[in-house]
């Protein structure tokens, strides 16, 4: 009799907290939106062309506040599978960049993403539509928060971010394919800007809000990777580009450019990443002779003790001419940062740049970076 109690008591319990642990499933939900919000001061003395100065930074990342905003499909979430082609989620994110000195000061409204996701019944098959980072290379950081370090794609074609498609599926059990198919740096520069100008008025001050002219030119860019997973260790890609953009060499020109490259990244958990990235290819001016480029760029992270990290960086751009002399830029970016908070970095941040053409460049900066909000 005692036995068959003591049954009868332990499987009540059981059941109970079966339903206990039903029910709250069913009561508690996951998160599905969240909005973050950044601010970033960056400053100390420049060299630019020889002449010094204190102020503003004159590299990135400027002195600017961000919102960010990501909502995720919180039905897809709870039903855990996707019939044929649902939307998963959506985020956008701008910046305020401002500018204070010389009697202007600045302040305008950048656009940094703005995407719909959808996932697939394929696995690991999804794809993107809006304005979002290009698959030109990975850039993993151990200490993200608007890290110094150089973007592969803006130093290399002048931008990191496109308005267009974006896709990404397996090509086998250790390999993905990441493919983009944009407008070429349409929604590149600033959708408003606001200026006071002050510095030798005799007037006063004059204001001034003006907004992007946003014009369509048969510019187009098609960038595409293949390589392992990014979870690895040790990642290996072939990069893939071709495309229409604006020339920064040719003032109202456009060129035609056919890239390859190669990287490899090794990462060990939040102590060590090593970085290489190597492209090449021929660039085709509408107005001038054929030329090819080489970019290299290669960074070392690690980090000293448990908060504090530093970081390396050295880019190399290198176009020769038909005609023209040799062209080429060096740079390197020195960073040594402390982590106060999971949201809150101070930095001293560090480059030496140089080209055949001006004179080396350089400058030292203080960096403070905090963030407030929930972020995914």
């Amino acid at each position: 009799m005692f036995k068959l109690i003591a049954i009868i008591i332990t499987g009540f319990v059981l059941f109970s907290s079966t339903l206990m642990g039903q029910n709250s499933l069913k009561l508690s939900k996951q998160k599905s939106s969240f909005f973050y919000t950044q601010v970033n001061l960056h400053g100390g003395i420049n060299s630019i062309q020889g002449e010094q100065y204190w102020g503003e930074a004159s590299k990135s990342p400027s002195n600017q506040i961000a919102f960010q905003y990501l909502k995720k499909n919180q039905k897809l979430m709870q039903k855990g599978y996707v019939r044929l082609i649902a939307p998963a989620s959506y985020s956008i994110k701008v910046s305020l960049p401002f500018y204070s000195g010389d009697g202007l000061n600045e302040v305008k409204l950048k656009l940094l993403d703005a995407s719909l996701k959808f996932n697939t019944k394929w696995d690991r098959t999804n794809f993107w539509v809006g304005y979002k980072s290009l698959p030109y290379g990975h850039n993993p950081q151990i200490d993200p928060v608007s890290n110094f370090s150089p973007n592969p794609a803006s130093k290399d074609i002048g931008f990191g971010q496109d308005l267009g498609l974006f896709f990404k599926t397996p090509l086998s059990q250790s390999l993905d394919l990441e493919f983009s198919l944009s407008s070429g740096g349409l929604l590149n520069n600033a959708l408003l800007t606001y200026k006071n100008q002050s510095a030798g008025l005799e007037t006063g001050s004059s204001q001034k809000l003006s907004g992007t002219h946003l014009s369509y030119q048969n510019t187009w860019l098609s960038v595409a990777r293949i390589g392992n997973q990014s979870f690895k260790r040790d990642e290996i890609g072939l990069i893939f580009l071709a495309g229409r953009l604006k020339s920064d060499d040719y003032q109202g020109d456009f060129e035609n450019q056919l890239r390859i490259g190669a990287e490899w990244i090794h990462k060990t958990g939040e102590k060590l990443k090593i970085s290489q990235q190597l492209t090449t290819g021929f660039i085709n001016p509408e107005m001038a002779e054929e030329h090819y480029a080489v970019s290299y760029q290669g960074q070392l992270e690690f980090t000293i003790i448990k908060r504090l990290v530093f970081s390396t960086a050295k880019v190399y751009s290198n176009k020769i001419y038909a005609e023209n002399p040799l062209s080429n830029k060096i740079g390197t970016y020195n960073s040594l940062g402390y982590r106060v908070t999971p949201h809150t970095r101070v930095r001293i941040n560090n480059y030496f740049s140089s080209s055949n053409t001006n004179k080396a460049d350089w400058g030292l900066f203080l960096q403070l970076v905090t963030g407030f909000g929930k972020r995914n």
